[in-house]
């Protein structure tokens, strides 16, 4: 099992990381591609017969957001319900073992608080960049971009992303340690919001610090929530007048649909009343996989519940999200620990980001693979063999 951690560990440390420079994107992704398929296909080898979660949370669920989906071929070609099938069916997989793991104790915990550690020393890199410390390489994926605007994400909000996802863990390693790391420890956390904020990742952001708030409410720490809010701020400010020396430039608090600086959410809303208004002619069966990209805004529908609800009709959020509720339910109600808590904070942050952003749980899985991973994590313990 050794071996199967080592994997896994490079593999969520990796996931989030859609270039390096030197290295061709297409190398990178068969790399994580193969530590995917060798750490599914060895534990596989090891454990027989692998179980699942009974009922709506296992197989029988993802198998329903499939046919959920169906109605979502009815304006676009069959290919698109190809991908969003691959995706349930990959999501589903990674659930199911990381399931088994959790249940056969091996330190899951310790997986990926390390993995996170060795993360935010990646993204520490990064900053360096920002800096001019270290070279502002220019992306291998897209030309137009260098590290400092994008991270080592395909864009700059799906870097923000991938680093939200690790927060909740970072501080469950904090919370675990012992009072004289702790100080030390904060450091990564640090380094983590920002980078969001450098790239001016809105949505990773604001759930990081939204996750931040909560957790420390849920253990009761008052007087770290006032120390960290004030911390926050005070870092942010002093970033933003080294840097661009602009708070709104960071944050792009205009428009890109009106070209104001009156609309926040960056046109958001009004992808939302256009959507709304062509949902209301067909509801239950929706308009077509990526359908809204193609004849409406020209951008993708930056909220995935109202993006699912668009192409594929009500059933499939309504669905998913009841799915999900059923299991932070159950953690809620009985096992809690830690570990439990971190991974119940870090589907909320999946839950947070999916309110603005297009793509976040379903369609950039290694993008949100904390998310599935999670959610294997505080999955139900009734079970089937599979």
């Amino acid at each position: 099992m050794v071996l199967q951690r080592y994997i896994l560990s490079l593999y969520l440390i990796l996931a989030p990381i859609y270039w390096l420079p030197f290295l061709p994107p297409t190398i990178l992704e068969y790399i994580k591609v193969s530590l995917f398929l060798f750490f599914m296909i060895a534990y596989k080898i090891k454990f027989r017969p692998i179980v699942g979660p009974n009922g709506l949370l296992g197989v029988t669920g993802f198998v329903i957001i499939i046919i959920l989906s169906l109605p979502g071929i009815t304006l676009n070609n069959w290919f698109d319900y190809y991908e969003r099938t691959i995706d349930v069916i990959v999501a589903a997989s990674f659930v199911i073992i990381i399931y088994n793991l959790n249940k056969i104790e091996i330190d899951l915990d310790k997986v990926v608080m390390n993995s996170a550690l060795i993360f935010s020393l990646v993204v520490f890199f990064v900053i360096l960049s920002n800096f001019n410390i270290l070279p502002n390489f220019t992306s291998t994926l897209n030309k137009k971009f260098l590290i400092n605007d994008v991270g080592l994400g395909g864009v700059r909000t799906g870097w923000s992303i991938g680093i939200a996802f690790y927060v909740p863990f970072i501080l469950l390693k904090i919370k675990n340690s012992t009072k004289k790391y702790k100080t030390i420890l904060i450091v990564p956390l640090l380094i983590l919001l920002i980078s969001q904020y450098l790239v001016g990742g809105r949505s990773g952001l604001l759930s990081s610090i939204i996750i931040i708030g909560i957790f420390l409410i849920v253990y009761k720490k008052w007087k770290t929530l006032s120390i960290a809010l004030i911390t926050i701020f005070l870092i942010y400010s002093t970033v933003s007048i080294k840097t661009y020396g602009d708070i709104e430039k960071n944050l792009r608090f205009g428009s890109y649909l009106t070209n104001t600086n009156s609309d926040f959410s960056g046109g958001r809303f009004y992808q939302y009343r256009t959507a709304l208004k062509n949902i209301s002619e067909n509801p239950i069966s929706g308009n077509g996989i990526r359908s809204f990209s193609v004849h409406e805004t020209g951008g993708d529908l930056h909220n995935t519940w109202l993006k699912f609800w668009y192409e594929s009709g009500i059933l499939l959020p309504l669905f998913f999200l009841y799915m999900i509720y059923l299991n932070i339910k159950n953690k809620l109600l009985y096992k809690r620990n830690d570990f439990v808590i971190a991974a119940l904070l870090c589907i909320v942050t999946g839950i947070i980001i999916s309110m603005f952003e297009p793509g976040t749980i379903l369609g950039t899985f290694q993008n949100s693979v904390l998310f599935w991973f999670s959610f294997g994590i505080i999955n139900d313990d009734r079970e089937i063999r599979i």
